[in-house]
């Protein structure tokens, strides 16, 4: 598997895999740079030099619908003998880069060349998707809003929004997970869209099939749909496509991709609405957007207005998208090594006694949780000199031996969260989500492998979905509450925070 599969085009724009917060999604950090080559247009004298090939990469049109591509550039990296490749994909040339030196060097150290973004004409264009900060071109539009998104969600901002994440945790995720769910990715997924809604918008969410959570699901299902369809990469290839009627016969896909549009906006503006409702009614709950549209006049800035939109419908949809990726990976990891949770549970046992949930500020006194969030990440690193054995799950490859966190190793969080002007901002939010998350699970329960309708025990299978955000394959479990003290905290919690 590729250490660090990364994609950019010939003139360095970045052509959009979705979103920024989705670095941090488990299945591999693939921040796609792919730009439009026309053969047409320039003479070969005049094009830019390529990196080398293998001879038969010109005729690999079908690439960029492979299922796992990055595997397929990490093993032409090996065959051409160098960690920069390029590949022709009929009109479009792809540069893969496949280590953390080239990365760091073409994303961080050339960031002003290499921050530009081609939008994909199917999602961008046809299914409106075109707004995402991640998909802007590199100028003054992207500008402003990563600087709106960077002032209300810096990262001293993790240590505002912290209790509203163990809120979520404490009265909505433990309480789930104790009514002994067969499947934790529902739940898993209802939880983070209830956080990240409320951390957007500050509106009432409901514990259990919240229906601006199921907007952001279905949004975000029409883009895994898109990525399946076959007409998706041929109107990339020749945009005109995208004129096509929905009337015409054979054109389901455009009636497909008006539906998915339909959601998007949706997703982006029911919320937003409500929102701002809510804020000139003057009852409201703190959040980015009443934070951002507190000082504007909402009748003459129109186009702020509509950037504090698009940023908080990106943290809404995005982050939800993102982070469950990475705590189904730990639910699953779980099932795979019990003497990793065994470990985990001596650790919060030790530090918390056996019947208290953890905060933030156990943090630094719970080396071995911190091992195993990062191991979660690292799921998307396994480059073999730097993370020995890496398709094992070793938390305590971040240890020393006494315990203590090794800070020699490298922390997956440098890459999970993208490189250069275009990495995450919202970093250390997610972060912090993603521990409390891990030590409050492991703290009130025992996650064990789940059984069949018929009452057979089911063994994990560590199988990723394919799509820019790689989810496991859903998985049962069974959830155990660890004590009836524990059980009676977690009631109490879910009465007591109201969401």
């Amino acid at each position: 598997m590729s250490s660090y599969g990364i994609v950019f085009g010939v003139d360095g724009r970045l052509l959009p895999l979705f979103d920024n917060l989705g670095y941090l999604a488990l299945g591999y950090v693939l921040t796609s740079l792919i730009h439009r080559y026309y053969t047409g247009s320039k003479t070969k004298s005049g094009r830019l030099p390529l990196p080398p090939s293998l001879p038969f990469a010109e005729h690999l049109g079908n690439v960029l619908k492979n299922r796992f591509p990055y595997l397929l550039y990490h093993d032409w990296a090996k065959e051409c003998g160098t960690d920069i490749i390029s590949a022709q994909a009929e009109n479009r040339t792809i540069i893969a880069l496949n280590s953390l030196e080239a990365v760091t060097t073409v994303l961080e150290h050339r960031a002003t060349i290499y921050s530009d973004r081609v939008q994909d004409v199917m999602k961008c264009d046809v299914m409106g998707w075109g707004w995402v900060m991640s998909s802007l071109p590199y100028g003054d539009r992207w500008r402003k809003e990563r600087s709106l998104f960077q002032h209300h969600l810096q990262p001293s901002s993790a240590k505002v929004h912290g209790p509203r994440c163990i809120r979520f945790v404490r009265g909505m995720l433990l309480p789930r997970l104790l009514e002994g769910p067969k499947e934790v990715i529902p739940v898993i997924r209802q939880f983070l869209g209830g956080l990240t809604l409320s951390i957007s918008y500050g509106i009432p969410i409901q514990s259990k099939n919240d229906p601006y959570v199921r907007l952001a699901e279905k949004a975000i299902a029409g883009i895994r749909l898109a990525e399946t369809e076959e007409e998706t990469y041929l109107v990339d290839r020749y945009p005109v496509l995208k004129y096509v009627p929905g009337w015409v016969p054979g054109a389901s896909w455009k009636r497909n991709a008006m539906k998915w549009r339909s959601w998007e906006v949706d997703m982006r503006e029911k919320p937003f609405d409500m929102a701002l409702k809510s804020i000139r009614s003057g009852k409201f709950k703190p959040s980015f957007t009443s934070e951002a549209v507190t000082a504007l006049d909402l009748e003459a800035n129109v186009e702020d207005v509509n950037a504090i939109r698009n940023v908080a419908a990106m943290i809404y949809a995005a982050g939800a998208d993102t982070l469950a990726s990475s705590i189904s990976t730990f639910f699953l990891a779980m099932l795979v090594r019990p003497d990793v949770q065994t470990k985990a549970q001596e650790e919060l046992d030790r530090v918390l006694g056996p019947n208290r949930l953890p905060t933030l500020e156990d943090r630094h006194n719970l080396p071995y949780i911190t091992a195993i969030v990062r191991e979660v990440m690292r799921a998307i690193l396994h480059n073999e000199d730097d993370f020995p054995d890496p398709d094992s799950f070793k938390p305590e490859r971040f240890l020393h031996p006494d315990g203590r966190l090794n800070r020699t190793i490298m922390d997956p969080a440098r890459v999970a969260f993208g490189f250069g002007r275009r990495a995450c901002a919202g970093k250390d939010l997610a972060l912090s989500t993603m521990w409390i998350t891990v030590a409050s699970v492991l703290a009130a329960f025992k996650i064990e492998n789940g059984v069949s309708d018929t009452g057979k025990a089911l063994d994990a299978r560590v199988e990723y979905l394919p799509g820019t955000v790689r989810h496991p394959v859903p998985f049962r479990v069974t959830m155990t509450v660890r004590s009836e003290e524990v059980a009676r905290i977690i009631r109490d919690a879910e009465e007591r925070d109201v969401l």
